[in-house]
């Protein structure tokens, strides 16, 4: 089975990571009206495509009073807009707007930049060993969390 010392360090080096990953993700979002936590919803947006406040908020794993600040900020600079929920007539989806398609696209552009950067300075095999790994790690804290 496992080795706890392994495991101990792997996550110190992950919380390193995404300590710096955070910071860059900051300088990257500047000038953009955007925080780190509202680029995270729109991405989700983005993908999953509208969705309600206590869905996005099962999604991201957090309070849907915290989302909805989010998405108050989000709507009041014109990234999202709020639609009609077929499924639920008092149950509003939360949508991107033009706006905020275009300003993701920007940041993704940005991104895309550093990511180039990044990737070179790694192995492509260790970076997809490390997503299989932190997949595993992150299943097992499911189950964990499930139990």
């Amino acid at each position: 089975m496992g080795d706890s010392a392994a495991l101990s360090a792997l996550i110190r080096e992950t919380r390193n990571a995404s300590t710096r990953m955070a910071a860059l993700a900051e300088n990257l979002l500047e000038g953009t009206g955007i925080s780190h936590s509202a680029r995270t919803t729109l991405e989700l947006i983005e993908v999953t495509g509208p969705q309600t406040v206590p869905a996005l908020a099962r999604r991201r794993d957090t309070s849907r009073q915290n989302i909805q600040v989010q998405i108050d900020d989000l709507r009041a600079a014109g990234l999202i807009e709020i639609v009609a929920n077929p499924g639920h007539k008092r149950s509003v989806l939360v949508a991107l707007s033009d706006a905020g398609r275009t300003r993701f696209r920007e940041i993704r552009a940005r991104e895309a930049d550093l990511l180039k950067r990044l990737a070179s300075e790694v192995e492509g095999a260790e970076l997809r060993s490390a997503a299989t790994t932190l997949r595993a790690l992150s299943a097992a804290l499911n189950r964990l969390a499930s139990s």
